[in-house]
C-alpha cells in the first residue's frame, strides 16, 4: 500500500514526522509519496533549491521549525515580562502581616494595615512595584495628551465643515501637525 502525505504553508518537522508515522507499517514494504501544491513549493525553493526535493523540504521543514520556536520564545518572553510585577506584589504581599481571624458573617479584614490615599505616597508605591520607568510613564501620558488633543482638533473641524463655513487654510495641514500639539495648546 502507499500513503500520500501533503505539506501544509506552516507545517513543521514534528508534523511532518507525526504524519508520516500515523500510517501504519511503513517498516514492512508499505510506502509514502509526497504531494507538494505549487504555493508550497514556491516557498520551500525560497528556502533551500539544491533541485534535491527530499533535502529541500527537509530544510524547509525545519527552517519552519525554528521560526515557530523563535515565536514561541518570544511569547514566553513577553508573558516573564508581564509576570514581574506579580511575583515582586505576590512577595510584597506574603511578606506582610496575615490578618485576625474573621468571625462568622463578618468580612475579612484587609491584608494591609491602612489604604493608601495620598498620591506621593501612591506614586512612590507604584515606582517601587512597577517595571516602567518614569520616562515611560511620562512618555505615555504624552501620547494619550496628543491623541485627545487630536480628536478634539478632528471634533472642532468637524464642526466647522458640517456648518458650510470655508476653512482660510487646509484643514488637512492642521491635522499632520497634530502629532506636534503639546500640553498647553
Amino acid at each position: 500500500a502507499k500513503g500520500c502525505v501533503t505539506l501544509g504553508k506552516d507545517m513543521t518537522l514534528r508534523d511532518y514526522a507525526q504524519g508520516c508515522y500515523r500510517f501504519r507499517g511503513l517498516a514492512k514494504g508499505q510506502t509514502l509519496c509526497l504531494l507538494i501544491v505549487d504555493e508550497v513549493k514556491q516557498l520551500i525553493a525560497r528556502t533551500s533549491n539544491t533541485g534535491n526535493v527530499r533535502f529541500d523540504v527537509v530544510a524547509w521543514l525545519l527552517t519552519n521549525s525554528m521560526r515557530s520556536e523563535n515565536l514561541q520564545n518570544l511569547a514566553l518572553c513577553g508573558q516573564l515580562m508581564h509576570n514581574a510585577w506579580r511575583r515582586q506584589a505576590w512577595r510584597s504581599l506574603m511578606g506582610s502581616e496575615a490578618p485576625p481571624k474573621a468571625t462568622k458573617g463578618e468580612l475579612l479584614p484587609s491584608r494591609f494595615r491602612k489604604p493608601i490615599t495620598d498620591a506621593a505616597e501612591i506614586k512612590k508605591t507604584l515606582s517601587v512595584h512597577s517595571v516602567l520607568t518614569e520616562a515611560d510613564l511620562e512618555a505615555e501620558q504624552k501620547k494619550k495628551e496628543e491623541g485627545v488633543a487630536k480628536k478634539r482638533l478632528e471634533q472642532i473641524l468637524m464642526s466647522i465643515r458640517a456648518s458650510g463655513k470655508r476653512l482660510p487654510f487646509d484643514h488637512r495641514d492642521i491635522l499632520r501637525q497634530a502629532g506636534n500639539l503639546t500640553k498647553g495648546v
